[in-house]
């Protein structure tokens, strides 16, 4: 039995979570935060996400896990880039919104299993920049400077 690892990573967004929550389900908007990935969903707890790169090919998949517009979506995360032994253990990544005045408060947990040190790092390494990508596209949006 693998041991699992539980990793937390927060960012504040100045925009109302109904923004933020639009840049987590829109591809048009993922597409700009999220490695050039396009997300495709029915968006019901049980459906299938897709993250697809710019040319088709799925880069992550998973089921939902949990759907609350505006407030909570989690996942399964199969990241289908990595090698076959890789990929085929998946974690569980959730993200919460909470209001914070004018501000949302995004928090990204992640329950993975341990990996190699290398993948770890590169996965890890991975969430920061969205984070940051993500907030950027948010605020950005909410000035008009698309």
């Amino acid at each position: 039995m693998s041991k699992e690892a539980i990793k937390d990573y927060e960012i504040d967004i100045e925009a109302p979570p109904s923004r933020v929550w639009q840049a987590l389900v829109d591809p048009e908007l993922t597409e700009r935060y999220y490695f050039g990935t396009r997300v495709d969903c029915v968006w019901e707890k049980g459906s299938q996400i897709v993250y697809r790169g710019p040319n088709g090919d799925v880069q992550v998949e998973g089921i939902i896990l949990e759907y609350s517009p505006e407030n909570c979506l989690a996942m399964t995360f199969v990241p289908r880039w990595m090698p076959e032994e890789v990929s085929n253990s998946h974690s569980k990544i959730r993200w919460t919104l909470e209001p914070a005045g004018r501000r949302t408060k995004l928090r990204l947990t992640e329950e993975a299993p341990e990996r190699a040190s290398e993948i770890s790092t590169m996965i890890e390494g991975s969430w920061h920049p969205i984070l940051q990508a993500l907030k950027t596209v948010v605020e950005a949006e909410r000035r008009g400077n698309v």
